[in-house]
């Protein structure tokens, strides 16, 4: 193999593949990337088995060919060259030769054997705006456990259908819905593990302007410009979220978003080591008091809104309504409180493509 690149192109490159590759494995071939010289480009693969990704750089070679090298290695010494063309050849004794200005490298290599790169994915095709999907991500994400071993909440729910696209997510005391109305030929429902989807969604935002993805039955790959990647998807049932929502409200409120952000954040300083941060919301006619104590203090807040139905009171884990308003386009936001004041549901004032429900801590 022999083939000659500057460093600007192939760090790219590899900056890319580097997010498949973990240390936390007991099979040494999943520390190694896969690069493959072919006739007019190179082809740089890595894995954990769980999320795959290829990247490809289009440029003639010299001599073809098929190496694995450790690829955290070669990540960081093509990151400390300077800048300029970089020479990559491999001889006889199974050594990689990097050479870029004064500066060379030998890197033992081994040579391609059967490497676990996903398979190529056979399923319906969808397109989504890049900007909607990554911030839809991002917005569902946040109300999925980092630490459940359940699939269903440690997975964010993606569901397909021809009038729309609903992402959903949920740790199982609150949940976080975002829809849009996008026309599509086909319909899915998926679930996907949270961590991979949320390094996927840093990803896209760099990429063009329409994601393009292949949903299969136990796999989905996204194109991107100039490469692909593939993710496993988690098996299993996903929860009836649906229900709650349809329940009727008994207390609907339209407040400042800043002004409750602010509010819940001076709350938040009485929970020093996050972890009692329950507050109390009491909706007395057209104020919203906001209330909190622990073993260093007790705090209280004020703020005016504009409430229909009836007074009520409500307690809260402090970071899950952090977590929600932040997510909340706008400069307003609605509160609502169910019929048998099992959960509040805050909204967008305009429409509901965006909802956050959180339980109630006094049920």
């Amino acid at each position: 193999m022999r083939f000659t690149c500057s460093k600007k192109d192939i760090y790219e490159k590899l900056n890319l593949v580097i997010k498949s590759i973990t240390n936390r494995t007991t099979m040494p071939i999943l520390k190694g990337i896969l690069i493959e010289a072919k006739e007019e480009e190179i082809l740089i693969k890595g894995t954990d088995l769980e999320i795959s990704i290829l990247s490809k750089l289009k440029i003639k070679n010299d001599e073809v060919g098929k190496i694995i090298v450790n690829a955290k290695l070669f990540y960081e010494i093509i990151r400390k060259l300077p800048e300029g063309n970089i020479e990559f050849f491999t001889d006889e004794s199974k050594k990689l030769h990097i050479k870029n200005l004064n500066s060379e490298f030998e890197l033992e290599y081994l040579e391609e054997e059967k490497f676990p790169f996903a398979k190529e994915v056979k399923g319906e095709k969808f397109s989504f705006d890049r900007d909607i999907l990554c911030n839809m991500i991002k917005k569902s994400s946040s109300c999925v456990s980092r630490e459940s071993t359940k699939n269903a909440l440690r997975g964010l729910y993606i569901e397909i259908n021809k009038t729309g696209i609903s992402l959903v997510g949920s740790d199982g005391y609150r949940i976080a819905i975002t829809k849009e109305n996008i026309i599509n030929e086909q319909e899915k429902d998926i679930l996907v593990p949270v961590e991979n989807i949320l390094n996927i969604e840093k990803i896209l935002r760099e990429e063009k302007e329409t994601v393009e993805l292949i949903i299969g039955e136990k796999d989905i790959k996204f194109e991107l410009k100039e490469g692909e990647i593939y993710l496993k998807l988690l098996e299993g049932t996903y929860i009836d979220y649906k229900k709650p929502f349809l329940e009727e409200m008994k207390t609907e409120v339209i407040i400042n978003k800043n002004d409750l952000i602010n509010a819940v954040e001076r709350m938040y300083l009485l929970s020093p080591e996050k972890k009692n941060n329950k507050i109390i919301l009491r909706l007395i006619n057209n104020l919203l008091k906001i209330e909190t104590s622990s073993d260093i203090g007790y705090a209280k807040e004020e703020i005016i809104l504009d409430k229909m139905g009836e007074d009520n009171e409500f307690a809260i884990n402090c970071k899950f309504l952090l977590d929600a308003i932040k997510n909340i386009d706008g400069e307003e936001l609605k509160l609502k409180i169910g019929k048998n004041e099992r959960f509040i549901l805050i909204e967008e004032v305009e429409n509901d493509r965006s909802q956050f429900l959180i339980m109630n801590l006094k049920k």
